[in-house]
């Protein structure tokens, strides 16, 4: 045996070869250093990267560079035909069998430790992949026969490596974790998270292709580009909507700043070049077009969670502008069961904010718990209220009438807005509206206060919700108008049940009015709340007798009075001017790199 390998690494380990390996390595190590900040490498993965460069090198030099040519492709299909062979008297077939599981040993060593979340399976895996990537190789190129057996060998060497990682990584310091609910409710039984991610070896395999190929590849490839001191991307809920917090930082960047450029990730691009403004430049959410505007932006605004294979480089700031300051519904990790629900839908799915956040932005102080609970990030909170706001506090008569006669609305008829959130049991169905009858609030509404009343009804970003024969054109569906911020600064008395849109309303002393009608369904198959409701000043409805009591009661006056005191539950600091105190913090951030270069220069 060790005659058979020093035979093999004299003729395939010549000097040309060794020193071409080493180059390797320490190319692989410079370029590793070059870009330790931008791509948060530390020092043993750099030195990992560079022992797998000299590795994968020295492999295929034996597997392929040093073998000569054969006739035409060769394919050996038989398992175990080697050891049918040996027995016949080929001995040396035991040799090469021994060599070629000790080949995959070091690979299935070394890369735990170059790639920080690859685990036993994933390093098995990949082990696999890159031995039939190998024996492809050699018999597509006619220097060597396609065998199972090597195939075999090489996965059961990568095996080996990678169980005596797990016994090596004892001795190593261990690395802080993202603290996770440990166990979830499946299939009514208890599952720990490692049992999740233990659970579908197939899916598992994909999944980590597929986070490789559709974030990591074209950020790492778009990372030659510099980063752009004056560019922003702006996304709000995955691209479906030119809405929300996004929208309002957006505009006033321009407003302030028209040097800079603003970029959109939209689902839809052609339908967004109808409605957005000349000057924002729209690529399509998640192509490669996307990741590129990612990976040399200087800020990226969004309103939702980011994909967690992104990554961030050296002079970009990721501002979280969460879109649900002030929501009833307990979200993300303070919703174990909903977070099981949200895992099944998107699989093996990681919450990176508490990594790579800059910056949150709030406008109450229950806006902070959830940040700090819900999100587990520590980090630092732009305390000036949350842009998309910002119109309610300026809210004139002049642009209420601009604003209705945009949304179709008649001019001298006050409008009542139902907009319910949505139901994860119903995900992508169309939303039930119950036993409400919005023809017989609208009825009641005239006779409480001597008014015309006009409704519309608006369903949460992905819900559709019911359309009734009864309405008569009296009540508009404006699911599809993108941004509810517009629709709010119209609306005189809100229906909803469980949304963060009371809390938004409040602030032009407008009234609000739950209903909730599935309260016990609710908090059983879609999520807990984060207070009851009795220690609520709201008004709340369970059916449409007591909706249509409330209304006999209701009048502007105690609507007012009432916004106040939501205001008061929530411990709002909104200051109306978010959106110029966001521009600032951006356009602050540009000028202190801005010196930085200078200096370095």
């Amino acid at each position: 045996m060790m005659i058979y390998a020093s035979s093999i690494l004299r003729h395939y380990l010549t000097l040309p070869v060794v020193l071409t390996a080493i180059l390797a390595g320490c190319f692989c190590w410079l370029i590793c250093f070059w870009k330790r900040e931008n791509w948060r490498i530390p020092r043993r993965q750099r030195v990992s990267l560079a022992l797998l460069s000299v590795y994968v090198v020295l492999l295929f030099t034996i597997l392929l560079i040093g073998r000569t040519n054969k006739a035409e492709p060769r394919f050996q299909m038989k398992l175990f035909w080697s050891y049918r062979a040996y027995l016949e008297g080929h001995y040396y077939l035991l040799f090469q069998n021994i060599f070629n599981v000790l080949l995959f040993v070091p690979f299935g060593l070394i890369c735990p430790l170059a790639e920080r979340r690859s685990g036993f399976r994933k390093t098995v895996l990949l082990g696999v992949g890159l031995s039939l990537f190998a024996e492809l190789l050699q018999a597509l190129s006619a220097r060597g026969v396609f065998e199972l057996d090597d195939l075999l060998h090489n996965s059961l060497g990568t095996v080996i490596g990678a169980a005596l990682w797990l016994l090596f990584r004892r001795f190593l310091p261990a690395r802080e974790k993202m603290e996770e609910p440990e166990n979830f409710e499946h299939k009514g039984k208890t599952m720990s998270t490692k049992d999740k991610l233990t659970n579908n070896y197939v899916t598992s395999f994909f999944w980590f292709g597929h986070k490789f190929l559709k974030y990591r590849l074209p950020m790492r490839l778009a990372s030659i580009w510099s980063v752009d001191p004056k560019k922003a991307v702006f996304m709000s809920f995955n691209g479906n909507n030119y809405a929300d917090n996004p929208r309002a930082v957006s505009e006033k960047l321009h407003e302030t700043h028209p040097e800079w450029t603003i970029v959109w990730g939209m689902a839809n691009v052609e339908k967004a070049k109808k409605t957005f403004p000349d000057y924002v430049k729209i690529v399509k959410f998640g192509s490669f077009a996307w990741y590129r505007e990612l990976a040399t932006a200087s800020c990226w605004i969004v309103n939702v969670l980011l994909p967690n294979g992104v990554l961030k480089r050296r002079g970009q700031r990721y501002i979280q502008t969460w879109h649900g300051d002030r929501g009833m519904k307990k979200i993300l990790f303070d919703a174990t069961e909903s977070m099981e629900k949200f895992r099944k839908r998107n699989y093996f799915r990681r919450i990176i904010e508490p990594e790579l956040c800059d910056l949150g932005v709030v406008g109450s102080e229950y806006g902070v718990m959830q940040y700090r609970s819900a999100m587990h990030y520590e980090g630092e909170l732009l305390r000036a209220g949350t842009p998309r706001d910002d119109c309610l506090l300026h809210l004139t008569e002049e642009k209420r009438s601009r604003l209705r006669e945009k949304l179709g609305l008649h001019q001298g008829k006050r409008v009542l807005l139902y907009a319910p959130t949505f139901r994860d049991h119903l995900y992508g169905a169309e939303q039930k509206v119950g036993e409400l009858d919005l023809p017989a609030v609208l009825d009641a509404l005239e006779c409480r206060t001597g008014y015309f009343w006009q409704g519309i009804q608006r369903g949460h970003v992905g819900a559709r919700l019911e359309q009734r024969k009864t309405y008569d054109g009296r009540i508009t569906d404006l699911t599809d108008y993108p941004d509810m911020a517009d629709i709010l600064c119209v609306t005189d008395l809100l229906i909803t049940d469980y949304s963060s849109t009371p809390g938004d309303l409040a602030l032009a002393g407008k009234g609000t009015l739950l209903y909730q009608e599935d309260y016990e369904q609710y908090v059983s198959d879609d999520r807990q709340l984060y207070f009851r409701m009795e220690d609520t000043p709201f008004r709340i409805a369970h059916n449409q007798r007591e909706l249509l009591a409330l209304i006999e009661n209701w009048s502007e006056e105690s609507a007012a009075a009432n916004a106040r005191e939501i205001l008061e539950f929530y411990k709002t600091f909104e200051s109306g001017n978010a959106s110029q105190a966001l521009v600032d913090y951006i356009c602050g951030e540009d000028k202190a790199a801005e010196k930085d270069e200078e200096r370095r220069q």
